[in-house]
């Protein structure tokens, strides 16, 4: 009875990962694709998919760096939900806390490398830079 059990658990497990990177695959799609409102949407779902957001970085980066002020500004609110979670996405933050024009964008990366602890270290230099401008 307990190998039945244990045997049901992993198939359980199993499918729940399958829905769980079909879903992040959508979201990323509409990342990719999608109008604003959507990316918008997509980047709120990410937050809630926290500990499986890791193959959604590269398009969440990419957003970041592209995509309209009110999807920016989204994103890096985004990243810095997803604190530790979004580490990797540390080079696309530092690169919009440099060049990003728009305040609401470099102040939600600033939130984002605090968020990251330890690992937000490496924004330190551009936070520094973006203290200088004026």
């Amino acid at each position: 009875m307990n190998l039945c059990m244990v045997f049901a658990a992993a198939l359980l497990s199993a499918v729940a990962d399958d829905v769980t990177e079909k879903r992040i695959a959508e979201y990323v799609k509409t990342l990719e694709t999608g109008k604003d409102e959507a990316r918008i949407e997509a980047l709120k779902d990410l937050v809630r998919e926290a500990a499986n957001v890791k193959p959604a970085l590269p398009a969440i980066s990419k957003v970041l760096k592209s995509g309209s002020d009110e999807v920016r500004r989204e994103a890096a609110r985004s990243l810095s939900r997803l604190a530790t979670h979004a580490v990797d996405a540390i080079p696309a933050l530092i690169d919009a806390m440099k060049n990003d024009k728009d305040g609401k964008v470099r102040e939600y990366c600033a939130f984002a490398f605090k968020a990251m602890g330890p690992d937000g270290k490496a924004g330190v230099p551009a936070l520094i830079a973006a203290l200088k401008d004026k």
